[in-house]
């Protein structure tokens, strides 16, 4: 016995959501590696999260979705999946609406992942915006890899540089940040970068599959 349950990768439009057959026994890894296979993606770094969000309507969750302005966590009620969770897929999806979205695919953009992927490059600059000014990181090439350095000080996560150059009197999140791309001279606050960063990894997705298909003309 098996069944299909509805994933949608998050930045993209509803209608590109895709169908997976579950069946007795799955695995969340297992789960990411038929996604991976499918949608073209170029590692497993991305999480997935079960969500309950109808397709239409007027559900908070889904304008939220939609609007492409959400937290998974808080604001879609979703819950991790994470590669280890012993979890039993087939139970867990057995008795979801068919009509509802189950699956969010969370393309993570870390500084890690973005400094490989090369959407942040050296000397790129990074910035953590509050009342008081803004404290700026200059990412920079190191013997340990790519670095966010302010004043001599080195960073190696987004996460560590807010909570390293915010005071705490202002709330310390990615939303605060703003991101100049000097090969660009352009600076985009962290909505729009991450939308930017999902709109180019979708691309790359695209031509992978273009690359694919053709390889499989070619072959034939």
């Amino acid at each position: 016995m098996n069944y299909m349950i509805n994933c949608l990768i998050a930045g993209d439009a509803l209608p590109e959501f895709f169908k997976i057959n579950i069946k007795r026994g799955a695995t969340v890894m297992g789960l990411k590696k038929i996604i991976f296979e499918e949608q073209n993606f170029d590692d497993l770094s991305f999480k997935l999260w079960k969500v309950d969000i109808p397709f239409c309507g007027q559900d908070e969750k889904l304008i939220k979705l939609v609007t492409n302005c959400f937290n998974i966590r808080e604001e879609l009620g979703g819950l991790e999946m994470r590669d280890t969770d012993n979890i039993d897929l087939f139970k867990l999806f057995l008795n979801n609406d068919e009509k509802n979205i189950h699956i969010l695919v969370e393309s993570r953009i870390s500084f890690k992942i973005c400094t490989e992927k090369m959407e942040l490059v050296q000397n790129d600059l990074i910035f953590n915006n509050s009342s008081e000014g803004a404290v700026e990181g200059l990412i920079t090439f190191t013997s340990k890899g790519f670095k966010i350095v302010v004043n001599g000080l080195r960073f190696s996560s987004f996460k560590e540089f807010i909570q390293q150059t915010a005071s705490d009197r202002h709330e310390k999140s990615k939303e605060n940040l703003m991101i100049y791309i000097h090969e660009l001279k352009i600076t985009l606050d962290w909505p729009t970068f991450r939308l930017r960063v999902l709109n180019e990894r979708k691309i790359n997705r695209v031509l992978r599959k273009l690359r694919k298909d053709l390889g499989d003309l070619v072959g034939m």
